[in-house]
């Protein structure tokens, strides 16, 4: 009894504590309280994360915050994560995002490219290196002819390069470095067992119109394997990539039992038309099965797209490999989509957290289209009612069409005592400048002050008189002129119908949230508010 005595006291003792010092005993990351729901500092700190644009400054308050949430927890009562196109779209998300971290799990963190690698495939592909010269003669005789010189130690390759062609000299020479990647196997054979200073037998190529010459040959060195490190580097990683992906597929396929009949697929005639195919099963397995009308569908969409594939599906032999190709495909493809779904990365960090935010986000969007999207277009009389209303946000500047010369372009000092004593200002212009000239139209706004002050005075038809303008002398002469004016309702069609629909979905969004605040309770812990702002940077 004493010991209960003593408890209560102690609570007691702690409900009369000052707010400042209950604080010390509980540590409180509660940002805000919607009916009782809590969500904290670190909830909202990972949603800005996904929702903030670039440079976008934090709001003055959580509004924002509190509203999303309201629309969220409204959509989720109205049941939306049920609806078809919900659960196609997060199915999609998934796999697309769900693909990429499958393949960095299962592959990209599997693949290591160590030095010793590189350095092995350096000696093998890389190593040595053949300057190669090319001897071109006329033809395949003069060629052998030199060739058969050369043997019985008549000439040199150096005194054949001094003959003319009608010496027996070639056309032409060239040369360049030769390593074993990226040479024909067979030249790499023969250039193996060559040294400095020979030259390759023409019954070893085939004859022919060249004579090969080993210049200089290289063994390697550090500045080299420096110049094609990357290159081998890329090539060690796409080759353990294509193993691992190879061994993923394998396995996933034996996982899900993935299995196609072969015998079926090679009666399949792509020929044939599409009603006379069957629900008989191409490709089944423990999740879903292809049937013929199925497997033909996926092929004739591939050959809208794939030019090759209508040919394949004339040519027996072409058909049968493309039919095969597909169906692996198929495999494939179904496979890595189950498994990511399977594997459920939405449940692991850091993709659960983008994984909610977009799922929350997707939720939001939908209630968002239903209930506050403009279904039906304003008519025509709204339409003009509404111009009437915004007309003055869409104004045409005031406009001139004038000419403008300056002392640069020619004597326009001549040029205003002809048109002052009344020629006509283009013809004029034309003589004194050697050319036609064009007037410039531009709001008035856009010009220079000066040209601007002096424009303002002149009346349609009207020279100026010369002045200076941007350390220039300067003659005016004004075609026409226009004052501001609203556009036509056609010009500004669309944009009033975007603003309309983006108006009248602010507004329904608006209400209907005024609507849900009224009946909910709402607390947001102001101090936790203040630090969040002094952390990301408040408006």
């Amino acid at each position: 009894m004493q010991r209960m005595i003593s408890i209560l006291a102690l609570l007691l003792c702690f409900t009369l504590l000052p707010e400042a010092a209950r604080a010390g005993w509980f540590s409180n990351d509660t940002l805000l309280t919607i009916d009782g729901t809590e969500h904290t500092v670190e909830d909202f700190k990972r949603w800005w994360q996904f929702w903030q644009e670039k440079d976008q400054p934090l709001p003055e308050s959580p509004d924002f915050y509190i509203d999303w949430l309201l629309l969220k927890e409204e959509a989720e009562r109205m049941d939306l994560a049920n609806a078809p196109g919900f659960k196609r779209k997060e199915r999609i998300f998934l796999q697309s995002r769900g693909l990429l971290m499958l393949k960095n799990e299962a592959v990209d963190s599997q693949i290591k490219v160590t030095d010793e690698q590189i350095e092995a495939r350096y000696q093998e592909k890389y190593l040595p290196r053949w300057l190669i010269q090319r001897l071109q003669f006329v033809d395949e005789e003069a060629a052998l002819k030199a060739w058969q010189e050369l043997s019985d130690g008549k000439v040199t390759v150096a005194s054949l390069l001094e003959r003319s062609v009608e010496e027996g000299g070639p056309e032409g020479s060239g040369e360049s470095w030769l390593r074993p990647k990226g040479t024909d196997p067979g030249w790499v054979a023969i250039l193996q067992k060559k040294s400095i200073g020979e030259v390759v037998d023409p019954e070893l190529h085939k004859k022919g119109s060249a004579l090969y010459y080993m210049k200089d040959s290289d063994n390697g060195s550090e500045e080299y394997l420096g110049t094609v490190r990357g290159e081998i580097s890329k090539t060690l990683w796409r080759e353990q990539e294509d193993q691992l992906t190879a061994e993923l597929l394998k396995d996933l396929t034996e996982k899900y039992q993935m299995k196609i009949d072969e015998e079926r697929l090679a009666a399949i005639d792509l020929t044939a038309e599409d009603s006379t195919f069957s629900d008989e099963l191409v490709i089944t397995s423990s999740k879903e099965n292809v049937s013929e009308k199925q497997f033909v569908a996926v092929v004739r969409k591939l050959a809208k797209t794939r030019p090759t594939a209508m040919m394949a599906m004339t040519d027996e032999k072409l058909a049968q490999k493309f039919k095969l190709e597909t169906a692996n495909n198929i495999i494939h493809q179904s496979v890595t989509n189950w498994w990511t779904l399977d594997r459920h990365f939405e449940k692991e960090e850091p993709f659960k957290w983008s994984y909610r935010f977009n799922y929350n986000y997707r939720l939001v969007s939908m209630l968002e289209q239903q209930l506050f999207q403009v279904k039906v277009k304003p008519t025509e009389e709204e339409l003009a009612l509404l111009y009437q209303e915004k007309a003055k946000f869409y104004i045409v500047p005031a406009q001139a069409k004038l000419y403008i010369v300056d002392e640069t372009q020619g004597p326009i000092d001549k040029i205003w005592a002809e048109v002052a004593v009344g020629k006509p200002f283009k013809q004029v212009a034309r003589e004194y400048l050697g050319r036609s000239v064009r007037p410039v139209e531009a709001p008035l706004n856009h010009l220079d002050p000066q040209v601007k002050g002096v424009v303002a005075k002149l009346a349609v038809g009207e020279t100026s008189q010369i002045f200076k303008a941007q350390d220039a002398r300067v003659l005016v002469h004004l075609v026409s002129r226009t004052s501001k004016q609203p556009m036509p309702l056609e010009k500004i069609k669309d944009s009033l119908l975007s603003g309309f629909i983006r108006e009248s979905f602010d507004k329904a969004r608006k209400a209907y949230l005024e609507t849900l605040r009224s009946s909910t309770r709402i607390e947001v812990d102001e101090g936790n508010w203040k630090s969040i702002q002094k952390e990301l940077g408040g408006a």
